[in-house]
């Protein structure tokens, strides 16, 4: 019976088919190469090789051997609202997959009616009034056969968006749980630059002492004090300044970890050293690393399945229906089969005139498809952008800590020399002042420079597609 039905059906629909396929003109992306000239090796480096062990790239935390900083990252990534959006749209975008892939399989539907009526008739001219009851039980199924793979297509147009969507989220939390590692950096250089500011105080205060009591033995002049005061009220006002910006870091930190904006936090006295060199490899491993890559080149595949679709749209549609169900006006007779009726049949639907939508759907779906081909292009050149710059800064940044920390040393010495040469009579106090200015900068400009190398490490982890592992903030604190 269904192969009757059917034959005449597809002979119609092969021949609609050949008539219609010179119309599609959806453009495939899925393998249409980048146009950027991905270089072997990165140009910010001499020399790199391929990585076989990716275990570097696990989880960026683990280069900073610091247990707090686990612990701020893993509580800010559970706190999170961006996060939460996030997780949200791979949900929705897991029940539209549910819902397209749906309608691969016939629709089954059943019903249960009774009714009630009142007929009046005529009976040696006077009316009769006769009630009639029906109820009837009935199962209904139709099911749209995807010959040309239309539903296929679009099912795995979601499917790929729900994986790009994924990556959105992994990317997401990587972006986020570096934002925090940099606020905790943050927090502690600038904790690092109040305690200097207030050790160059307390050394001028000291200093102050000092020159007054030489002012009234007549061994220094009142220029001596004015200088060294002025030096003092200057320090004073750093320090203050130094004091709101470590209480503003603070309450930033804290709201990124999901806390109430405290000013004050358990922070270490130092900042964390950074440990092994990061295994850069080669540039073509950025597009299998990165989830912004991989979520850009999914969207290229799903417009494609799009377009595929849209150009399946112009093809005939075959729909088999069938249905089952008893009537009658009892209720008992509802489950007898003797009160069987059944129907079944099929449908061709040839899409003829819709005004233009159905190509212009096909246009519009080639268009999102070059777009998600370009977005990807231009994914890639960014994440080269980024990767070449974090490896360039890398080494340009372990030289001025290494230099800085030498003119630290140098500068102490020189303030040494300078103040043991004032109390000797043998050097003015100007000397000393900007012997004493010189070596504040120094340290200043040391603290920022390790700060921005760790804050570097992570960009540059990120850049090459490094991972993030989140684990439950339970077990460790962080007192206020």
């Amino acid at each position: 019976m269904l192969k009757k039905l059917l034959k005449p059906l597809i002979a119609v629909s092969v021949s609609a088919v050949f008539f219609v396929y010179g119309c599609a003109t959806g453009t495939k992306y899925k393998n249409k190469p980048v146009d950027i000239e991905i270089p072997a090796k990165w140009e910010a480096l001499d020399t790199q090789k391929e990585i076989n062990d990716n275990e570097y790239f696990n989880n960026f935390l683990d280069d900073f051997n610091d247990v707090k900083l686990k612990y701020i990252v893993n509580k800010s990534l559970e706190h999170n609202l961006d996060l939460l959006i996030s997780a949200e749209r791979i949900n929705y975008a897991k029940s539209v997959l549910k819902i397209t892939g749906a309608d691969l399989f016939p629709v089954v539907s059943g019903g249960l009616n009774f009714s009630r009526s009142g007929i009046v008739s005529e009976v040696n001219n006077k009316p009769y009034r006769e009630t009639e009851n029906n109820t009837s039980l009935n199962l209904d199924i139709s099911w749209e056969m995807d010959l040309w793979g239309r539903i296929k297509a679009l099912k795995k147009s979601e499917l790929v968006e729900f994986l790009a969507v994924n990556s959105d989220y992994e990317s997401a939390k990587l972006s986020y749980g570096a934002m925090t590692a940099k606020a905790w950096f943050s927090a502690i250089e600038s904790k690092l630059q109040t305690r200097l500011s207030r050790e160059t105080l307390e050394s001028f205060e000291k200093s102050d002492e000092i020159i007054t009591k030489r002012f009234r033995s007549g061994l220094s002049g009142a220029m001596d004090v004015r200088l060294v005061r002025s030096e003092k009220l200057a320090a004073k006002d750093e320090y203050i300044g130094q004091e709101k910006n470590f209480s503003e870091s603070v309450r930033a930190l804290r709201v990124l970890m999901g806390d109430y904006p405290f000013d004050t936090i358990n922070l270490p006295d130092n900042l964390p050293v950074i440990g092994k060199p990061v295994p850069t490899g080669i540039p073509s491993d950025l597009l299998k690393r990165r989830p912004d890559i991989s979520a850009a080149k999914n969207r290229i595949i799903s417009a494609d399945f799009k377009t595929t679709a849209s150009e399946k749209a112009l093809f005939p549609s075959i729909t088999l229906t069938s249905g089952a169900g008893t009537s009658s006006s009892e209720l008992k007779n509802l489950l007898n089969v003797n009160y069987l009726s059944w129907n079944a049949g099929s449908g061709i639907l040839m899409p003829i005139f819709q005004g233009g939508k159905l190509r212009e759907d096909i246009k519009r779906n080639s268009s999102f498809a070059k777009e998600a081909w370009l977005n990807y292009q231009k994914t890639v050149l960014n994440a080269f952008h980024e990767a070449e710059t974090a490896i360039d800064a890398q080494s340009i940044l372990e030289k001025r800590e290494s230099v800085l920390k030498d003119l630290v040393k140098e500068a102490k010495a020189s303030l040494d020399k300078a103040w043991d040469s004032y109390l000797a009579g043998e050097s003015e106090i100007i000397t000393v002042l900007d012997s004493r200015r010189s070596l504040i900068q120094a340290q200043k400009s040391l603290i920022s420079v390790s700060a921005q190398r760790l804050v570097n490490r992570v960009d540059l982890y990120l850049a090459l597609g490094g991972g993030l592992k989140h684990n439950k903030s339970n077990g460790n604190r962080i007192e206020k």
